[in-house]
């Protein structure tokens, strides 16, 4: 009751003193816990009418609030109804309104949310929900889709799709990427089922500190709900199931276990932001989802084409510092700094080292993460304008980008843990200038890889001459170790550079 009476008073004070700004979120809102930020966008109608019906406002009266702990509140313009609350009083509000948010959201999507079991066929035996998760209804180009992680449904013989009406749907995978850890499903008959989809967000509208609710199926127990904030964007982290990083996961200590791979992470206006796909491990409170602005940008070529086909600048690049932006007197010290063009490689005698890209096709780009995604969702051989301060001097030009490396490089099996290598011979080393002929000559480095972390920058003529102990002096040896190696295995490498010896140590 203490609840409904302070809402009432608040919207009376609104209506009566004109302060707008209560549910604009200006002024105090906007300085205030993630709370109030969450149960503003909420208010604008749904909560407003229902305030209003629930306590009328009289303005020939003084609003009285029983038990409030400070005096009646006079109405007077230009007095700020938020000062004449106490602490608590105002602390109770905004519990109050950020509680009918999250509700609100869970109720907008939870019927949305399915279970999904996955059958695998293993070693000849087909063991029948050896594995479950979480997955998402979703709308794209007039077809009703699913949404899961890729480890969830990855080499599955039979997918089962359970949704909280309780209806049974058999689906199938039409795209996934393991780096990304996303796949896309479609459902084979809906029975004549009407599905409930979900409305994809906008990550990059997160902040440190906003409500955010997962829903899914941990531990086999359907359709469970937990909340909590976001604690931090940006996580570039290693992703277990394949040999590069995360590169911008969504930190939160909303729980996460094992079931709800693949559900949805979701914001107080019950949009979906996230997809949860892994905690870390002995700790608690620290749970990961995919940004849901990096799947729309993957779902074109995962519906299309069923897997992502990556484009390439081939270039090495680093984000801006002090040092580099007094160097080349960067202006507004907004870029991202070439260490490298790759050779061969699309931006061959286009770009060049030391460049300072700022632009992409007009969009501005002041981060990695910002420029990889205007480069690596587009179709290999697009044609892109690149803005670059070179000699202190806006130029603008044209690279016709690339196919990413590592699709080649895996079928060849010339690719591991992100380093793209090849076998030594007496006419690479005369040309390298190298006092060996044997070994494997380490080609590029494949981004946000495990290689990337140890090694973020190959020089011309790194040779592997060992893995873990075993010497590496043929193509047939390097087939021989990484064969018995997974992508998660620890590794310890040792380099040959300019004669000098390096040993690499990968996370």
């Amino acid at each position: 009751m203490r609840k409904e009476m302070l809402f009432g008073l608040m919207v009376g004070a609104v209506l009566a003193s004109g302060l707008i700004w209560v549910f604009s979120g200006d002024d105090l809102f906007s300085q205030t816990s993630a709370a109030v930020a969450v149960s503003t966008p909420s208010s604008d109608t749904v909560q407003q009418k229902h305030l209003q019906e629930s306590m009328p406002v009289n303005t020939t009266e003084t609003p009285t609030l029983e038990g409030a702990t400070q005096p009646p509140i006079i109405l007077s313009p230009g007095i700020s109804i938020v000062d004449q609350l106490s602490k608590e009083d105002l602390q109770t509000l905004i519990t109050a309104s950020g509680q009918n948010a999250i509700k609100a959201a869970i109720e907008k999507v939870s019927p949305s949310v399915v279970q999904i079991e996955v059958a695998r066929t293993l070693q000849g035996f087909m063991n029948n929900g050896e594995s479950s998760g979480s997955g998402f209804f979703f709308e794209y180009d007039g077809q009703i889709l699913l949404l899961s992680n890729n480890h969830v449904t990855e080499n599955a013989n039979r997918i089962r799709v359970i949704t909280e009406q309780g209806w049974d749907f058999e689906a199938e995978v039409i795209g996934a990427d393991r780096d990304i850890d996303v796949s896309v499903l479609r459902i084979n008959d809906f029975k004549g089922r009407n599905v409930p989809t979900v409305w994809l967000g906008d990550s990059e509208n997160l902040g440190i500190g906003d409500w955010v609710v997962a829903i899914g199926n941990p531990l086999g127990l359907a359709h469970t709900v937990t909340a909590g904030i976001v604690s931090a964007m940006g996580r570039s982290i290693r992703n277990p199931n394949s040999s590069r990083n995360f590169r911008a996961l969504i930190q939160t200590d909303a729980a996460i276990n094992p079931g709800n791979s693949g559900g949805p992470l979701v914001n107080a206006k019950g949009e979906v932001i996230g997809i949860n796909t892994m905690i870390a491990s002995n700790s608690e409170g620290l749970n990961f989802s995919i940004n849901i602005n990096e799947v729309k940008l993957a779902l074109p070529s995962l519906i299309e084409n069923g897997r992502l086909t990556r484009a390439w600048l081939g270039v090495y690049i680093q984000e801006l510092n002090d040092e580099l932006i007094e160097q080349f007197n960067v202006p507004g010290g907004q870029g991202i700094h070439i260490r490298e063009v790759i050779v061969p490689g699309p931006s061959e005698g286009v770009l060049r080292d030391n460049d300072i890209i700022t632009h992409v096709n007009g969009v501005r780009v002041n981060s990695i993460v910002e420029l990889q995604d205007q480069v690596m969702f587009k179709q290999v051989g697009e044609v892109v304008r690149i803005g670059v301060i070179r000699n202190e001097q806006p130029i603008s030009l044209e690279v016709t980008l690339g196919r990413f490396p590592s699709s080649n490089a895996a079928v060849q099996g010339l690719e591991k843990f992100g380093m793209i290598v090849m076998p030594n011979d007496p006419d690479i080393a005369k040309s390298l200038g190298l006092n060996t002929e044997t070994g494997m000559i380490v080609a590029s480095i494949i981004p946000d890889s495990r290689a990337a972390s140890a090694m973020p920058q190959p020089q011309r003529g790194d040779i592997i001459t060992d893995i873990n102990g075993r010497t590496i002096e043929t193509r047939e040896d390097w087939d021989a170790v990484i064969g018995e190696l997974d992508d998660n295995a620890s590794a310890v490498i040792t380099l040959l550079r300019e004669n000098r010896t390096l040993v690499i140590t990968l996370p």
